[in-house]
């Protein structure tokens, strides 16, 4: 059970209460359910102040409709794990190794799970300070890419001014706001930093725009 991320032509995705991705191929379906009972987990809103109930149920009200909370078909990154506070002795190590160190899975670094708005857009000013990492002091942001087979994967970047990317191990040299890149079956991470070049950027939107690959 969970909410439909996908539908596709031969197999559906389901998101999970703990935001887990698990495919089930259409053929396995017996039956198709709407649950009667809401995912909201029972007295969320009765910590809630009047002025923030009432703001709840204005963007509840609009959700879905045509305007700002409209839920565009654009299969846009909108879970991210953000990066925390990190201690100087963290920073150090990833100076002195390299940014390819920040997709090491293994490495204890202060990850916070983070959502887009409805448009897309991660908030880059609702992220934690950002880290002093000399020299990009960047706010950081990473994804992941899951293919099936080999295939090329095409990705669209809202800004690339004063942006980093991290595809697994390697750090791209150069970027576009179309960014192509040619990837192996199985799960990459794509960590992003928008560094202090980039100026006063408040928001940054990743799409995946073509390919056969999962957003994870």
């Amino acid at each position: 059970s969970g909410g439909l991320a996908q539908d596709g032509a031969d197999e559906i995705i389901i998101r999970d209460p703990a935001n887990q991705m698990h495919k089930i191929a259409k053929a396995n379906i017996a039956s198709r359910v709407m649950s009667p009972a809401s995912m909201m987990p029972p007295g969320l809103t009765a910590s809630l102040r009047q002025d923030e109930f009432v703001d709840l149920i204005s963007f509840l009200s609009r959700l879905g409709k045509e305007g700002a909370y409209k839920i565009a078909p654009n299969k846009y990154v909108r879970t991210w794990k953000t990066m925390g506070v990190m201690e100087q002795a963290t920073i150090d190590q990833v100076r002195h190794t390299g940014l390819q160190l920040l997709n090491d899975s293994s490495q204890p670094f202060p990850w916070t799970l983070t959502y887009s708005t409805v448009d897309g857009n991660l908030p880059l000013l609702e992220l934690p300070v950002p880290v002093k990492m000399y020299p990009w002091f960047p706010r950081i942001a990473q994804f992941g890419l899951k293919l099936t087979s080999d295939g090329k994967v095409k990705l669209g970047l809202s800004e690339t001014k004063g942006v980093v990317v991290v595809v697994d191990q390697n750090e791209l040299k150069e970027l576009k706001p179309e960014l192509e890149l040619d990837l192996k079956a199985g799960s990459h991470r794509v960590t992003v930093l928008v560094t202090r070049d980039a100026g006063e950027l408040k928001t940054f939107r990743v799409e995946l725009l073509d390919g056969a690959a999962v957003l994870e």
